[in-house]
């Protein structure tokens, strides 16, 4: 691993000009404050959000008590039919004569089995999403994650046998990881930190309990194109928010798209601040870094990021409040911390439903981002 030189901390940051518009739903820092952003809906997520891995979204639905089990049926057969899996199992193994025949058979039986039959086939086309997503990674010779799938199940892959394969899976009880850990994520926190800034960073090792925060870590920064992303508390970086509920899946969206329900609460004018609020249309609390960071538009203003840590319910976390405590003294703020944990773009490249994607962090990990706030805090 090539370490960066610590990064002194009686060193100046460079002077930021504030002004910058050409982001999508982005205010310079010193405009936010009282200001409402469009409420235009942007797909910030595009592909990535309908990515394979992203496929336990869908696995992961949860029906209401009492809910009507014709609606649920209807629901799951359109999700089975249209959804994020079946686009991926018709892209990835041409092969949906297979789930057709399935769904029509499921059509036949009584309502309640209908519904246990869904929920099966769901979590088997998700599971094949997954094994799309490693088979593609691993014949890129990212990673070597398939050598864990046992080999009737890679054989049924090779015959395109997917409903074969997906009960192997199931019944062998395969867990394949739901995204990527990049190569600067250490054994400790502290080797992560040193294998990312080299060693004496100042820099410490969080000791927050992660229990308590939210799941997933939402970033947002310019990379020839603002560049969504995400990382969950293993320090996976998942190209679209799986792991969680549906209603999370507008909420992550939401957390990059949409201001309007966050202001400005601290911070200076030249750097960054810290806005506070809520997530648009929900009462998730949020709180984000926006950083005017050392890259310049044509104009030759700051380009600025985000980073959003949110909330699991309406309760501020203990990192969204060691980041109110940072935006009262904005002295204690290193802007080239978070330009290094955000820095990019990756050379691995991916083809998502015929699209190559990027995959746009190189040291993005969930523990540095949480380090690096506590470390300024203290």
């Amino acid at each position: 691993m090539t370490h960066i030189q610590p990064i002194a901390s009686n060193t100046a940051a460079p002077t930021i000009k504030p002004a910058f518009t050409s982001a999508p739903d982005n205010k310079p820092a010193a405009d936010i404050q009282e200001k409402k952003t469009s409420n235009t809906v942007k797909a910030v997520i595009g592909t990535a959000g309908a990515l394979a891995i992203a496929a336990t979204i869908i696995g992961g639905i949860r029906y209401k008590k009492g809910k009507d089990i014709a609606k649920e049926v209807k629901e799951l057969m359109k999700t089975c039919k249209i959804g994020y899996s079946a686009q991926h199992v018709k892209n990835n193994y041409n092969n949906n004569e297979q789930i057709a025949k399935r769904l029509e058979e499921i059509s036949k039986l009584k309502p309640k089995e209908q519904l246990s039959a869904l929920k099966l086939l769901e979590t088997d086309m998700s599971n094949l999403n997954l094994l799309a997503y490693w088979r593609r990674m691993d014949g890129k010779g990212v990673s070597k994650v398939m050598d864990t799938v046992p080999a009737e199940v890679k054989k049924a892959l090779d015959d395109n046998d997917i409903l074969k394969a997906a009960e192997l899976y199931r019944q062998l009880g395969v867990n394949l990881p739901k995204g990527r850990v990049l190569s600067n994520n250490g054994a400790t926190v502290a080797e992560t930190i040193e294998n990312t800034f080299g060693k004496g960073s100042k820099i410490k090792p969080h000791t927050y309990d992660k229990a308590q925060e939210y799941d997933v870590i939402t970033v947002y920064r310019n990379q020839g194109g603002y560049k969504e992303g995400y990382v969950n508390s293993k320090n996976e970086i998942i190209s679209g928010p799986n792991g969680v509920m549906p209603k999370d899946d507008d909420i992550l969206c939401r957390s990059i798209s949409h201001a309007d329900t966050i202001k400005a609460v601290g911070g200076n004018k030249k750097d960054f601040a810290v806005l506070e609020g809520t997530v648009h249309g929900s009462n998730r609390r949020q709180v984000q870094l926006y950083i005017n960071g050392p890259e310049r538009d044509t104009a030759g203003r700051a380009i600025p990021y985000k980073i959003n840590i949110l909330s699991p319910d309406g309760n501020l976390t203990p990192v969204q409040k060691d980041l109110l405590e940072l935006a009262k003294n904005p002295g204690k703020f290193d802007r080239r911390i978070f330009d290094r944990i955000l820095e990019g773009p990756e050379t691995v490249q991916e083809m998502i439903d015929g699209v190559t994607h990027v995959n746009t962090y190189k040291y993005l990990n969930y523990d540095l981002i949480l380090s690096a706030i506590q470390s300024m805090v203290k």
